[in-house]
């Protein structure tokens, strides 16, 4: 069985939460682009907002609003379930405490319960990269004067280095096209070097072809992409492909 949501077809195989994250990201279509938003507080503390997003903070948002509204046996607050999205084991204990590279937040995603990465079963090949970027580059992040700060961030680098995962490098995309779902979560991987994800948005189905639904820095709001994703990750240079995260 079909249904229509948005202007575009679903199958039944798509999760509830899947519609969800897709009728609550379209509600914000043409919400300015804002960076830096959470590093305005000299203490870390939970920031929510939905009148600006950058792309992170975009998907936090989607992904807490759409669980808070499909709860039943739970009664969580909006802010509890962000706080669970965004830091570390869903625990604020400083700057350090924030999960700043993006595979570690899809680690920490699956072990909620509600995603799983699909990208391995979609033929995705094996995604070798080092991190080190933040703190290699900590002069480029005032927080990370901290040494408490810092020491978590390199504790994170190293989690996250011990890791087995995989991607679909972008010349591949456009032959899973066909697997992909509205409301799945692409993390986008990136060839510079220390830094595992430069982008993430949601798949947008739209005829049978993925787009996707971004806070992007270059339209400066919130929008579903022009170019279908295979051709969107063409026309960056710095971008090699993708890791896709499923909402059950």
């Amino acid at each position: 069985m079909n249904v229509s949501l948005m202007g575009q077809t679903k199958t039944d195989t798509v999760s509830i939460l899947g519609i969800c994250v897709i009728e609550n990201g379209m509600k914000y279509v043409g919400t300015p682009y804002q960076a830096g938003t959470l590093d305005v507080n000299k203490v870390e503390k939970l920031i929510c907002r939905n009148d600006v997003f950058d792309c992170v903070t975009f998907v936090e948002y989607v992904l807490a609003i759409s669980i808070y509204q499909l709860q039943t046996t739970t009664s969580k607050k909006l802010e509890e379930i962000l706080t669970e999205i965004r830091y570390e084991q869903g625990r604020i204990v400083g700057y350090g405490s924030r999960i700043h590279y993006f595979t570690r937040w899809i680690d920490q995603q699956v072990k909620t319960g509600r995603f799983v990465d699909i990208t391995n079963d979609l033929g995705g090949i094996e995604y070798k990269k080092n991190l080190y970027f933040m703190s290699e580059n900590s002069a480029r992040y005032p927080k990370l004067k901290d040494p408490k700060a810092l020491k978590k961030v390199v504790a994170t680098e190293k989690k996250a280095n011990s890791v087995t995962r995989f991607y679909i490098p972008k010349s591949d995309v456009i032959y899973i096209e066909d697997k992909l779902q509205s409301g799945d979560i692409v993390g986008i991987t990136t060839d510079i070097k220390g830094l595992d994800i430069v982008h993430t948005g949601f798949v947008f189905k739209k005829n049978g072809k993925a787009f996707l639904l971004h806070a992007s820095e270059k339209e400066k709001k919130v929008c579903i992409s022009d170019l279908t994703l295979a051709s969107y990750l063409a026309k960056n240079p710095k971008q090699s492909g993708i890791i896709v995260l499923r909402p059950k």
